[in-house]
């Protein structure tokens, strides 16, 4: 879940109220970008998503054993 301070369309209280309903995932919150926060911080988002991934696969290979 990310969000950026200055997006014209998604208010803060939206990002909130989203990020507490969904489960996992890493939560990002930028002050620049805008609405296409996926094509200003493509890096950092891509980041957050493999650092993800990679934890949930220690997790499931923890579990197996």
């Amino acid at each position: 879940m990310s969000w950026s301070k200055d997006d014209p369309l998604v208010e803060e209280s939206l990002y909130h109220e989203l990020s507490q309903t969904l489960t996992g995932g890493p939560r990002l919150i930028f002050k620049d970008g805008g609405h296409f926060i996926q094509e200003t911080h493509a890096d950092e988002l891509g980041a957050a998503v493999l650092d993800f991934l990679a934890l949930e696969e220690m997790r499931r290979m923890a579990g197996r054993g």
